[in-house]
């Protein structure tokens, strides 16, 4: 019998960690840091008068400045929604609309239809497979396992430091959806025990839940890699640029996979689908609650009530 796996291998470098990686980590700390104050929206003199006179009023009800509307922190409530957020997202499907049915099964539609093609699709990059794809491939494989690691310690370390929500959205939002995305992993891992492309056992060998040594279905890099993007783009989406590089790069790890035979067309399709499902799901458990704020507005020359609404 085998013994168990770290629910989130599929993340943890198998090789010892460098200083390059400790350096790496810290640099995205600090860039974290430098760019956060320079991505907030440009408002107006107006609009920043009524945003100082906002910041500086008690919110209603009595209630103290730290009692906010997002259940995001790094605080107990926070740790402890996540088993219930994990069932909620289980039991989703019970709840989903016709439309919603529909879409799922438009992508099951594209699962399908891959991995029909996997063996040609294989056969097609194998052939075109070269110096250069290999070295693109390597630079862009780290993005799907050690960058990611690097990128949530980094955001974690730059939150206490850095007055902007979206840093510490992303470190929490983001190890959350990568626990999701690794336990959805690593169970179809188990289950279905697929070897990988090159090890010519071909597109239908299936090991089932008695295999062992088998890990191609589906690809950890390429659910690592979008359920971070996933999470990088909703957070960051006023940044120009960083939603379509973060999407470019996850996709970018998928082919890497493929490019190194590592993993068949459907493996990699499924990874990002399972990465982007986990990433949307918990944006959507945390989002609730504040996508839309009413607070009242004291300045000198005005009363009012300011309406926030964040889409």
């Amino acid at each position: 019998m085998l013994p168990p796996r770290f629910p989130l291998e599929f993340l943890v470098p198998r090789s010892r960690v460098t200083m390059s990686q400790i350096r790496a980590c810290a640099a995205c700390a600090l860039l974290a840091v430098a760019i956060a104050p320079t991505t907030v929206f440009a408002v107006d003199a107006e609009s920043a008068s009524a945003r100082r006179s906002l910041d500086e009023t008690p919110r209603m009800h009595g209630s103290d400045p730290s009692d906010s509307s997002d259940d995001v922190g790094w605080n107990a409530h926070f740790f402890s929604s996540i088993p219930g957020d994990a069932g909620r997202i289980v039991t989703a499907p019970a709840r989903w609309s016709a439309s919603e049915w529909g879409e799922a099964a438009a992508v099951a539609g594209v699962g399908i239809a891959l991995y029909a093609e996997d063996e040609r699709i294989q056969g097609w990059m194998q052939r075109r497979r070269s110096q250069t794809t290999n070295r693109v491939a390597k630079l862009v494989k780290p993005f799907g396992r050690e960058y990611v690691a690097i990128g949530l310690v980094g955001f974690a370390i730059a939150s206490p430091f850095v007055d902007d929500e979206r840093v510490k959205r992303t470190a929490l939002l983001g190890g959350e959806s990568m626990i999701f995305a690794g336990l959805g992993y690593e169970g179809l891992q188990l289950l279905t025990s697929r070897p990988r492309p090159d090890t010519g056992a071909g597109r239908d060998a299936w090991g089932g839940p008695k295999g062992h040594g088998n890990h191609s279905f589906p690809s950890g890099h390429t659910t690592a890699a979008f359920a971070f993007a996933t999470i990088v783009a909703d957070e960051w989406k006023a940044v120009p640029g960083i939603p379509l590089l973060a999407y470019t790069l996850a996709t970018g790890v998928g082919l890497s996979r493929m490019n190194d035979d590592a993993h068949w067309a459907s493996d990699a399709f499924t990874g990002a689908v399972l990465g982007y499902f986990s990433a949307t799901a918990v944006e959507y458990l945390h989002r609730s609650k504040h996508d839309l704020t009413i607070s009242p507005v004291f300045g000198p020359d005005e009363k009012s009530i300011a309406v926030t609404w964040n889409f």
